[in-house]
């Protein structure tokens, strides 16, 4: 069976031939996991919060990387690409959401360089007008506006990149700079070579906060900033007889997760000065006639990452949280994992080890604050003999993923951080105490959680899903992923 898992890529129809039904312990490892029903949940969680709190929502696929229907029937259908070759990817399935009466509309999620327009503007001569939305940020970026025309037969929806501080992409929302782009993009609009849309900006180092208050006071001053372009934008355009109404685009997982925390019953979280600031900066933003548009992509997996910002509520509420409290999300909120095998264990040497056959290829290779490990493993499948209890998956076994390479992952028990705190918080104490000096065997199989799932997810195919509402310890779908540029 392993060897017809390799390159070239089988249909889904054939994976599922060869997987669904399987028991995890079956399968070929590495082998990246997907829990449906975490990852439903969670993508359930964001899109009520965009619905009750008024605003829109525009899927990033750069994790997930498919077009299997992650946006639950919404009527529009807005995506965020990393690549062409992603938007290239959801063709098919964009044509059956405008068969069913849906709008479809593929924002290339940076400044475009001029080589991939033609590619873009093919897509959209088979998808439609309004279809494509690209990223400026230069004024020489307008230069393929006529050669998108020329092939797709109209022009793109234009958003301008802003800068709000996280400094990758983008420029300033008061800067000369914005307002010469914006006046030779209105020139373009009249020339019949694009549509303005809006403005866009990219709060990553939400990645580098903490808490709830954090990530709100990120969106905060994110929001704030982006207006300030928007409303630029908005004033520029009525000069010219052309009023509209501008779409602000902003966010990252965990800056939009946060604001889940501004529903609900009051809690320390939603009734903070800063969530009460949030709450009417949204409100403040639609007065003036623009709209805000929340977009995110690890939402639907989450990861170590996402886990230690600590932005969102969790749906699995600890059955020992306080009632007057909130319980913040941990690892039975995390819908990824990759199932990877032991290679060998070293249990003599101080302290003890075990080798996994999963590397940097698997694992990716991202540090992050807080904690020095690669990755983490879960209790799935460990038990000091027959008899003990068989961790699920939900609970941290202590050890993490120490030192990669290529293909080797170095599993050691954790020396403590932030992280094995947050971990801890979802119980399984007793667990972790009753594991053992060494709780691994040579060809044991363990799900490991990685650092930053999008990385990780790179290195495969296609995704074996369980679904831990149905039977957690068996395939039930095969899910086909998309990878290159």
């Amino acid at each position: 069976m392993d060897s017809a898992l390799q390159s070239p890529l089988p249909s889904r129809e054939d994976l599922k031939k060869l997987l669904v039904g399987k028991k995890l312990s079956e399968l070929p490892t590495p082998i990246a996991l997907v829990d449906r029903h975490v990852a439903a949940i969670n993508c359930k969680k964001m899109l009520d919060a965009c619905s009750r709190l008024n605003v829109l929502f525009r899927s990033h696929i750069k994790t997930h990387k498919m077009g299997d229907d992650l946006s639950n029937d919404l009527k529009h259908v807005n995506l965020i690409v990393s690549t062409v070759r992603e938007a290239e990817f959801l063709k098919e399935y964009l044509l059956e959401c405008k068969q069913q009466g849906r709008t479809v509309n593929v924002l290339y999620g940076m400044p475009v360089p001029p080589s991939n327009v033609d590619r873009l503007a093919k897509l959209g001569q088979s998808l439609g007008q309004g279809s494509i939305g690209l990223l400026v940020d230069n004024i020489s970026q307008l230069e393929s506006l006529k050669r998108f025309r020329k092939t797709a037969g109209f022009g793109p929806y234009i958003t301008f990149k802003i800068d709000t501080g996280y400094h990758r992409a983008g420029i300033p929302p008061t800067s000369k700079n914005l307002e010469d782009l914006v006046r030779h993009t209105i020139e373009a609009e009249k020339n019949g070579l694009c549509k303005i849309h809006g403005v866009y900006s990219h709060s990553g180092h939400s990645y580098y906060t903490t808490s709830p208050e954090e990530n709100m006071a990120c969106l905060l001053e994110e929001i704030q900033k982006l207006s300030e372009g928007a409303l630029l934008v908005k004033k520029l355009l009525s000069e010219e007889k052309e009023p509209r109404r501008m779409i602000m685009s902003v966010g990252a997982t965990p800056s939009c997760s946060s604001v889940a925390h501004l529903l609900g019953p009051p809690t320390e979280h939603n009734q903070s000065p800063t969530a009460t600031k949030l709450r009417e900066a949204l409100q403040d933003v639609l007065s003036k006639g623009l709209s805000i548009e929340l977009h995110a992509g690890n939402y639907p997996f989450l990861d170590m990452q996402q886990l230690y910002t600590q932005a969102s509520p969790s749906v699995f509420t600890n059955q020992d949280q306080d009632q007057d409290s909130q319980s913040l999300i941990t690892q039975k909120d995390i819908a990824y994992t990759v199932l990877a095998e032991v290679a060998s264990t070293y249990a003599l040497r101080s302290p003890p080890q075990a080798l996994i056959a999963a590397g940097t290829l698997a694992l990716g290779h991202e540090p992050y604050e807080g904690y020095s490990s690669w990755a983490m493993i879960s209790d799935w499948g460990l038990g000091s003999d027959k008899e003990s209890r068989i961790g699920h998956g939900d609970i941290y076994s202590g050890w993490d993923v120490v030192k990669v390479s290529q293909e080797h992952g170095m599993l050691q028990r954790s020396m403590g951080s932030k992280m094995q705190a947050i971990m801890q918080k979802a119980g399984g104490d007793e667990v972790v105490n009753g594991l053992g000096e060494m709780p691994f065997a040579v060809g044991q199989k363990v799900r490991v959680w990685p650092n930053h799932c999008c990385v990780s997810a790179a290195g495969f195919g296609f995704y074996a899903v369980v679904d831990s509402n149905e039977d957690p310890e068996r395939v039930v779908d095969v899910w086909i992923r998309c990878n290159g540029w």
